[in-house]
């Protein structure tokens, strides 16, 4: 009777190897990944608050005035109804200082260009739920910096074209800047909300021009 060898099981030989690689490999990674996202925070935030150096200095003499257009647009935008009117740097700045900003956040309009500057906490651009496992205090850091480009809202579809972006002394290649516009795109529809009623929102001569139709009114533009 011919005996035939046991040959080894998967538990045994090139399979724990194979096991003992994976285990190595994926430990490897998660301390990669971990050390990253550290590094990442520790590069482009600050552990506080940076003073900015304001873009414009043109100060209203009643804020409540400037900024009530701002609020205007949101009102239209919340009630569906139509609204059109152009915005000035002062206006914007305006409505900064009313929502408490003015030490974090100074705008400007420059031909059609927006020019931003800001030193925000990370817990007022989101809530990082994932980041916060690595770094715990996360929310309590600082973006630091300034941005330029161009910002549009046609049909209500925005549109976001970053010419500069530095965060933390550090200037952002092409790439970079076109994930970050693409960010923003989002942000403008956390911080407007539904954007299907603007027809069109450019940047033109130093002033930001805003024109929502109300929902009437687009429905008679379809018949």
């Amino acid at each position: 009777m011919n005996s035939q060898s046991k040959q080894p099981g998967c538990f045994s030989y090139g399979c724990l190897i194979s096991a003992f690689i994976v285990i190595i490999l994926g430990a490897f990674l998660t301390w990669w990944g971990i050390r990253s996202v550290k590094g990442a925070v520790e590069m482009y935030t600050t552990p506080a608050a940076s003073s900015l150096v304001r873009l414009s200095e043109d100060v209203s003499s009643n804020d409540n005035v400037n900024g009530d257009k701002l609020l205007g647009l949101l009102r239209a935008l919340d009630s569906g109804n139509d609204f059109a009117d152009s915005f000035t740097s002062t206006d914007l700045n305006a409505a900064v200082r009313i929502r408490g900003l003015e030490e974090n956040i100074s705008l400007a309009l420059n031909g059609d260009k927006v020019f931003l500057r800001f030193s925000l906490p990370l817990g007022f651009l989101g809530e990082w739920r994932a980041a916060r496992i690595i770094v715990p205090n996360i929310n309590s850091r600082f973006a630091t910096g300034e941005l330029a480009g161009k910002f549009e809202i046609t049909d209500g579809v925005p549109k976001v074209e970053l010419e500069k972006f530095v965060l933390n002394q550090k200037l952002f290649d092409e790439m970079a800047r076109g994930h970050a516009s693409t960010w923003l795109e989002g942000a403008l529809v956390s911080a407007l909300g539904d954007l299907s009623l603007v027809e069109k929102l450019f940047t033109q001569d130093s002033l930001l021009h805003v024109t929502v139709n109300s929902a009437q009114n687009q429905a008679a533009k379809v018949r």
